[in-house]
């Protein structure tokens, strides 16, 4: 039986990329199996270190095959960090 758990690939900013204390916007995409049972998403959730999680904004993209949705999600303040992607 195929995996019916959600894929989440970050895309901005890149793994390793040193923010610094400027505004900046997390950005990807989450895709799940489509039909014939289709896995919903309905939020995104995004936190940076310790900081407070933010929800993201979704964008649904038309697919047949796959649910995909694409997320961004900015932070205003954040003590310089590190994006690692687990």
């Amino acid at each position: 039986m195929p995996s019916r758990v959600p894929t989440l690939v970050i895309n901005s900013p890149a793994p390793n990329a040193v923010v610094g204390s400027q505004p900046f916007n997390v950005a990807g995409l989450v895709t799940a199996p489509g039909m014939p049972e289709p896995v919903a998403i309905n939020s995104v959730t995004v936190q940076v270190d310790a900081e407070t999680p933010v929800r993201a904004t979704l964008r649904r993209i038309p697919n047949k095959q796959l649910v995909e949705v694409t997320f961004t999600a900015g932070f205003c303040s954040v003590t310089s960090s590190r994006i690692t992607t687990r």
